[in-house]
C-alpha cells in the first residue's frame, strides 16, 4: 500500500514549475488495526525522507501499532474506539483538518519540512507524542 501511494503521488500530484500550476499538496490519511505483515520498511523510509504529502496515520483499535506509523510520519493519532459515532466524528475532523491546512505543492518548502499542524481531534483520538 505504501508503494502504491509513493507512485500514485509521483504520478498524479503536479508540482508547481514555472509553466504550470501545481496542485494542492496532499492530506493522506493512513488508517490501520495492525501491523505490517509484508517488505514495508523501504517505502515508510522513502515517504518520511521526502515528504511528498501531509501524512497523517491512525491506528484505529487495540491492535494497531503506533511504533510502526510513527516510522512512517511523525503526525501519529491513535483512536481506541471504532464505534459509528466516533468514525463519524473522526471524518468531520477529517473535513475540518482539509480545510484548515491546504497548502500549495512547491509554495514553502521550510512549512512542507515541518509538517502539518492539526486542529484538536475529536474526544477518543489521542495525538501520539
Amino acid at each position: 500500500a505504501l508503494k502504491l501511494l509513493i507512485d500514485c503521488l509521483h504520478t498524479e500530484v503536479k508540482q508547481n514549475s514555472g509553466e504550470v500550476k501545481g496542485d494542492w499538496k496532499p492530506l493522506v490519511f493512513i488508517l490501520t488495526d495492525g501491523a505490517p505483515t509484508d517488505n514495508w520498511q523501504q517505502f515508510a523510509d522513502e515517504l518520511k525522507a521526502k515528504r511528498p504529502g501531509n501524512i497523517i496515520a491512525v491506528a484505529c483499535g487495540d491492535g494497531a501499532d503506533t511504533s510502526t506509523l510513527k516510522t512512517i510520519t511523525d503526525t501519529v493519532l491513535e483512536m481506541k474506539n471504532m464505534s459509528p459515532n466516533d468514525f463519524s466524528a473522526f471524518f468531520k475532523w477529517v473535513t475540518h483538518t482539509i480545510k484548515h491546512t491546504a497548502v500549495s505543492c512547491g509554495v514553502d518548502a521550510v512549512a512542507a519540512a515541518q509538517g502539518v499542524a492539526l486542529p484538536p481531534p475529536p474526544p477518543g483520538i489521542v495525538i501520539v507524542p
